[in-house]
């Protein structure tokens, strides 16, 4: 039977204070099971503790979407003043939740079967408050607010999107914990049986589930403490008390509901390591964790995770979600994952030109200090911006050695001496325009391979040999990204590539590099290489992060040169980028410049290039479309 229109008629609310935050508790959990939003991080007890605890100077703004005295949707935001907001006349709103403790998966929770009124009902608020600026962060792509803002999009509205994290997960349904295990790569699934063994020989294993209200303030604590000892103060988990509050309310919420699943894992009676997870809608959601470094040989953190992912797989959880990031331990145990968004949705207005323009900048600004700051100087400047929060000073001085400070100086002294200030100063600007404008160096090197070469030597224990198809599992497996998949990397072969690898004793792949002797792009300068008769093109090497400085890129290279030497190959050459001292001291030891390439690239635009190639470089002519090959990476 149709309803009249009359009969969707949606009404919104604004609830802008915290009495009315709290009488919304009776119906948002119900409202968020009928709605297809339905995870942790939208619930009433996440979002109600988070405001009470972290939102700082944020003003509460949740809408809520009713028929009658009937509520069929609630968008729970928060306006977050800021200092250029009068002066452009905008307002930013953006989720509950966004920020810290790391909220995933926001959204608005609307009931289902009423997504269509309720997108009619929110264009309708979007129309009346065209000063509005949304935030809209930590998103699935299939969510009801991308749905949102493509539809505000078609409408007029300009939408920024950017991709901003990955939440790897694994799916538990129909699984035992053994048939899960078969479902690992081979060496990990063995390390995991290894290790339960192992512990179980040594010590008397027990792995708790907190229960009771006096064993979650304790086993909270002690999580906190086992952190922070792992990661020395680098952590901002629970890096202030405003952090470690919110979550002393919630997870007695949590346990309230029977969500909670906190662990301690004790060897000998002494807690080694903990686990902070929650199961929710037949999801086990890994939020934290924290082992005592003192344990560490016994690998009581991988322990753990087994642990947790048998208990909920006991349970009957249908998915283990390990949320944001993309650490490399996480692949070891997942095999797929979600992307996460950020959208910034406003009028097409100077004001929301310009606020988007500083939001970008901010990115970029933050990726600059992660790629030009070393790494020891980094940490040492977010353990100062933490010092700010009371007793945290204290924790921030210890952390400023001066040996820390040395080493930051020397690595600092390092990437100037590769191109000087100028250089540093462009690879400063580059990240900061990255959004709309792209600038950087090619350097391209060549080899005469009819010179005498060193005689190939592989490293002590290490195995150098051409790659083939059969090698796909383990050469995807040493990379473990999207780029680097067992699919892609067959096609190399199909197209006729080259591969060199060095094997450990466990057969697993530390080094490549790959070899083509047909056409190979430029990306950067929007260019293709052509390759004649007797020359290479090498591309995309990798060192296994462990097994860097041990001059196995040296070997791999020498036995690269040597084969294709053998294989008629007279000339070899490559690039690398300007931003890469690594690569450009590794390769300058190897090969001849062969000219520099300066680029500017506006977005929409084919790049500037600035440049002139030696003799000895093959043709560089631009890149046609029709004809273009696959992009290659710089060695």
């Amino acid at each position: 039977m149709n309803r009249s229109p009359d009969e969707w008629e949606i009404r919104i609310e604004r609830i802008q204070d915290e009495v009315g935050f709290r009488a919304l508790r009776h119906c948002w959990n119900q409202l968020l099971q009928e709605s297809t939003a339905n995870t942790m991080f939208l619930t009433w007890e996440w979002l109600y503790a988070w405001f009470k605890h972290l939102r700082e100077d944020r003003e509460l703004l949740i809408l809520r979407l009713s028929h009658g005295e009937e509520t069929v949707g609630l968008l729970p935001m928060a306006v977050r003043p800021h200092i250029l907001d009068n002066f452009l006349g905008v307002r930013v709103v953006g989720f509950l939740g966004m920020g810290k403790a790391g909220a995933d998966y926001l959204d608005v929770i609307i009931r289902r079967g009423w997504e269509e009124h309720a997108l009619a009902a929110l264009d309708k608020f979007a129309e009346e408050n065209t000063s509005l600026v949304l935030r809209l962060a930590q998103i699935k792509r299939d969510s009801f607010a991308f749905r949102w803002a493509a539809r505000l999009e078609h409408q007029g509205w300009r939408v920024s999107r950017a991709k901003t994290n990955v939440c790897p997960f694994i799916r538990l349904s129909g699984h035992s914990w053994q048939s899960f295990l078969a479902t690992l790569g081979s060496e990990h699934r063995y390390n995991v049986r290894r290790k339960l063994r192992n512990l179980s020989k040594s010590f008397d294993v027990q792995f708790e589930r907190v229960t009771s209200e006096p064993q979650c303030r304790e086993a909270l604590s002690l999580l906190i403490t086992l952190h922070n000892r792992r990661w020395e103060g680098l952590s901002d988990a629970f890096h202030t008390s405003r952090l470690v509050s919110f979550h002393e309310e919630f997870t007695q919420l949590a346990l309230a509901r029977d969500w909670l699943r906190l662990f301690v894992l004790r060897l000998d009676g002494k807690p080694a390591a903990s686990l902070y997870g929650i199961n929710y809608n037949g999801v086990f959601y890994f939020y934290q964790s924290g082992f005592d470094p003192d344990y560490g040989n016994h690998s009581v953190g991988l322990v753990t995770m087994a642990l947790a992912i048998k208990a909920a797989i006991e349970e009957g959880a249908e998915e283990y979600d390990l949320l944001h990031g993309d650490e490399r331990y996480k692949f070891h145990w997942a095999q797929e994952l979600r992307e996460i968004d950020e959208l910034v949705v406003y009028r097409p207005r100077v004001a929301g030109t310009f606020y988007q323009v500083a939001i970008q900048f901010s990115r970029g600004s933050r990726r600059l200090a992660r790629r030009v700051l070393p790494k020891t100087l980094a940490d040492a400047i977010t353990a100062a911006i933490r010092a700010l929060d009371g007793l945290e000073r204290l924790k921030a001085c210890k952390m400023v050695k001066a040996r820390s400070l040395s080493n930051a100086l020397s690595k600092a002294t390092e990437l100037l001496q590769q191109g000087g200030v100028k250089n540093l100063l462009i690879h400063g600007l580059e990240k900061i325009c990255s959004p709309l404008l792209r600038l950087g160096t090619i350097y391209f090197f060549v080899r005469e391979l009819d010179e005498n070469l060193p005689e190939p030597k592989a490293p002590t224990g290490l195995t150098l040999r051409p790659a083939s198809v059969v090698d796909l599992p383990v050469l995807a497996a040493a990379w473990g990204d999207d780029e680097h998949t067992i699919e892609k990397l067959h096609d190399r072969f199909r197209r006729g590539d080259f591969c060199f690898i060095a094997l450990d004793p466990n057969n697993r792949a530390i080094h490549s590099r790959w070899a083509t002797f047909r056409r190979a792009n430029i990306p950067d300068l929007g260019m293709d290489l052509i390759l004649g008769p007797g020359e290479a093109f090498a591309y995309d090497s990798y060192t296994v992060p462990e097994f860097r400085g041990r001059r196995i890129d040296a070997a791999v290279r020498c036995f690269a040169f040597s084969w294709l030497r053998a294989n008629g190959i007279i000339r070899a050459c490559t690039f690398v980028r300007g931003d890469n001292p690594a690569s450009l001291r590794a390769v300058r030891r190897w090969q001849q410049p062969a000219g520099t390439f300066r680029y500017i690239k506006l977005r929409g635009f084919k790049p500037w290039v600035m440049g002139k190639p030696a003799s000895c470089l093959p043709a560089l002519i631009p890149a046609e479309e029709s004809k273009r090959s696959p992009r290659t990476s710089q060695l």
